[in-house]
């Protein structure tokens, strides 16, 4: 197998028993699927791809298979914004590759009905339609402020700290950040909201393990590339003084680890950018932490402001229209819409046209108030 070039990702599937393939040349860019937990543990042997996955059905036919892999290009961010190759391991007979393929045919260039097989060959491959990132949407004076912002700080290497509620859509800020760059790496990213509540066990997600047994770690993976911390003042505070020293040099655009079984420390070389859902410095103190205004100073070294979606509701009418996409969203609906004060930002908006549309083509103000969850009572 070929390396790809370094703007190309490949989603490597796996459905045949690999003990019977040659060990692959996988870059950091890769990613593997395979069907079972036995293929993971042949597979070790490998070079370590980006991300090794399985499908959660035992034994899966090859439409179940085909399904899955449309379910992660479409969801996972790994593959947004990239060349894509489908690379298919092993020999697999005709009415098998149909069937699988039978579930990709929007993300396929080639119509799948006149693909021929490599007579002899392990692998077939297959050209990929480029799936665009989401992106910021809105009319709003201060959506384009941050389209400048954005596009300004791209190719810097300054730490950015995106500060908006939570729901709203600074994960697409971040991901603009390094879709705009000229960086040739990954784009990682890790959740201070879901690390686990065990220092130990959070440091061991963040920075990695050598032995006895490799445990990838997060930062490593956004070598060249990005690394996003969403809500890192939500991580373990335990951690607060690995994050001083890990983050000690982000406006170089070096981050620094070191495994949790110690070892000579790490430079990589990444762009940092992080996300708070208020201002650090107005947290109240018992979110605060130790080391707060430390850690502070070292990530902000720009900061860019979602401000909340209810004070910016001329962007209501252009994100519903959106999530609309084919329903038609009446002149009452969109009133009612205007009319709520949406604590959940955009994320609730979305559900709530989700909805809408699952009730009805054109959807009315009704169908909008039957959508809103219900106000808790107080016991």
């Amino acid at each position: 197998m070929t390396k790809p070039s370094s703007r190309k990702r490949r989603l490597v599937v796996v459905p045949e028993d690999p003990e019977h393939l040659a060990p692959l040349q996988l870059t950091a860019r890769d990613a593997v699927l395979v069907s079972s937990p036995e293929q993971l543990e042949t597979i070790e042997g490998w070079s370590p791809p980006y991300r090794t996955w399985r499908v959660p059905v035992a034994h899966p036919t090859p439409s179940a298979f085909g399904r899955h892999i449309d379910y992660r290009l479409r969801n996972f961010q790994t593959f947004w914004d990239v060349e894509l190759e489908l690379v298919i391991l092993g020999q697999l007979g005709e009415t098998t590759l149909d069937l699988m393929l039978g579930e990709l045919e929007s993300h396929l260039v080639d119509d799948p009905g006149k693909l021929e097989l490599a007579d002899g060959s392990p692998e077939q491959r297959f050209a990929l339609h480029k799936i665009p990132a989401p992106k910021l949407h809105g009319s709003s004076e201060s959506i384009g402020e941050l389209e400048r912002q954005i596009g300004e700080l791209a190719d810097h290497t300054c730490p950015v700290l995106i500060i908006g509620p939570r729901g709203s859509d600074a994960h697409i800020i971040a991901r603009e950040l390094h879709r705009r760059s000229d960086r040739q790496g990954n784009y990682a990213t890790l959740n201070g909201l879901l690390l686990d509540p065990d220092p130990e066990r959070a440091r061991l997600r963040m920075f990695g393990r050598r032995e006895p047994e490799s445990v990838k770690s997060r930062l490593a993976e956004a070598c060249d590339g990005t690394f996003f911390f969403e809500e890192v003042f939500s991580a373990p505070q335990a951690l607060r003084a690995s994050f001083l020293r890990t983050f000690a040099d982000a406006a170089q655009g070096m981050l620094h680890r070191r495994a949790v079984d110690s070892g000579p420390m790490e430079t990589i070389s990444a762009r940092l950018v992080t996300s708070c859902h208020r201002h650090p410095l107005e947290l109240p103190r018992d979110e605060r932490g130790p080391l707060h205004e430390e850690l502070y100073y070292r990530i902000a070294g720009e900061v860019l402001v979602l401000p909340p979606l209810a004070e910016r509701p001329e962007d209501i009418e252009t994100l519903a229209l959106h999530f609309a996409q084919h329903a038609t969203l009446t002149q009452g609906a969109l009133i009612r819409l205007h009319a709520h004060d949406w604590p959940g930002d955009v994320r609730e908006l979305e559900l709530v046209i989700a909805r809408a549309k699952r009730r009805s083509s054109t959807i009315e103000a009704d169908d909008i108030s039957a959508c809103f969850d219900p106000t808790p009572t107080k016991s």
